[in-house]
């Protein structure tokens, strides 16, 4: 059965005596459980490869999920062909973004994507159908049992996302408005779950996962740790305003699109930055230029509609919840991530011929 996302987009505009306009955007069976699982949470040290097996992490401690060859983490050739619609495909990405809040913005508090990394004794969860949600059974089967922390959170803001990787097993799960009731009891409305991530191209079988096009977020959202490292080595996820009705590219396989005007931009398109910028010239800071790297190196696809051109990344407000600094703090300082996001030439994208 297919399924189609509402998204919706909320921003905080924060006015200063300069009139600067501060854009805080927002996207969009039976459990049985091995003896005393591990409940302490911890932030992995920069450049950690992988995570204490022992321990729920916050995060995913600069590890990556899925097969090297995966759609996330195989690194394009600086020579990669370029589409032949790309320059109307990029004018509308700009004109989508100068037209709705004058920037690109990155979720990091609020429609973002709280990612938790679990040992192989975690106990689990039935995450059941919430009310008058879809009751498929694949899904209702995939989400029996999710090692899904105690004190775990969903994002703020109406998804409520929440992304759970059991390297012991090899299993993701990404679950969409995902809800704990007063008794501790868990519920969503879709999501999906992903075995043999290490194999995985890091796409759900259609119509699973929170992702409209069914790409995954824990592939493609920026994570804290990477900011802090500042090394990004994996493709980036992007939602657009205007993306295409009925019609996605490879590796999307379903979309969420609303627009047939002829440069709308199809769900799975993705963009890198031209390769032969020198992005050290561009004065983004560690974390920007992070950033620009991985656009160039690995690209952004396009994984949602939004109601803004706004990338995905994890969630702040999760290490808050468990007693840390936020990691954003460290990293950005008191800049906003749209003020980063701004320097980038976006003007300078390119659209990477799709698979066939």
């Amino acid at each position: 059965m297919g399924r189609r996302h509402n998204r919706r987009v909320a921003y905080a505009v924060l006015g200063l005596a300069a009139v600067v306009v501060g854009v805080t955007v927002l996207l969009f069976a039976h459990s049985s459980s091995l003896e005393h699982p591990s409940s302490e949470v911890t932030l992995a040290p920069v450049g950690s490869t992988v995570p204490d097996p022992s321990k729920v992490h916050i995060g995913t401690a600069n590890a990556l999920p899925f097969s090297p060859t995966s759609v996330w983490n195989k690194p394009l050739a600086a020579d990669a062909p370029v589409a032949e619609n790309s320059k109307k495909l990029v004018d509308s990405f700009n004109h989508q973004w100068q037209s709705f809040y004058g920037t690109v913005g990155m979720n990091i508090d609020d429609f973002s994507m709280p990612i938790y990394t679990v040992p192989k004794n975690q106990a689990t969860v039935p995450v059941t159908a919430a009310p008058g949600c879809n009751s498929d059974a694949s899904i209702r089967e995939q989400l029996a049992a999710v090692p899904i922390p105690s004190d775990a959170r969903p994002a703020n803001g109406s998804d409520h996302s929440l992304v759970i990787w059991q390297p012991a097993t090899d299993t993701a799960w990404e679950l969409w408005i995902a809800q704990r009731n007063d008794a501790g009891d868990w519920s969503s409305c879709w999501g999906g779950r992903i075995q043999q991530v290490s194999k995985s191209s890091g796409v759900f079988p259609n119509p699973y996962g929170v992702a409209a096009s069914g790409l995954s977020y824990l592939g493609g959202s920026i994570k804290a740790s990477e900011l802090q490292s500042g090394t990004i080595k994996h493709a980036l996820a992007i939602a657009v305003v205007h993306t295409a009705e009925g019609v996605q590219v490879a590796p999307a396989t379903r979309n969420d699109g609303n627009s047939t005007a002829d440069d709308a931009i199809p769900e799975g398109t993705r963009f890198r930055l031209d390769p032969s910028i020198d992005v050290t010239t561009l004065h983004l800071g560690n974390a920007g230029t992070a950033i620009a790297r991985a656009l160039q190196q690995y690209g952004m696809y396009v994984t949602d509609t939004s109601g803004a051109v706004v990338m995905m990344a994890e969630d702040g407000q999760t290490y808050v919840d468990a007693g840390q600094p936020n990691p954003y703090a460290a990293v950005l300082g008191s800049t906003e991530p749209y003020a980063i996001l701004g320097k980038i030439p976006w003007n300078r994208l390119q659209v990477v011929t799709p698979p066939t």
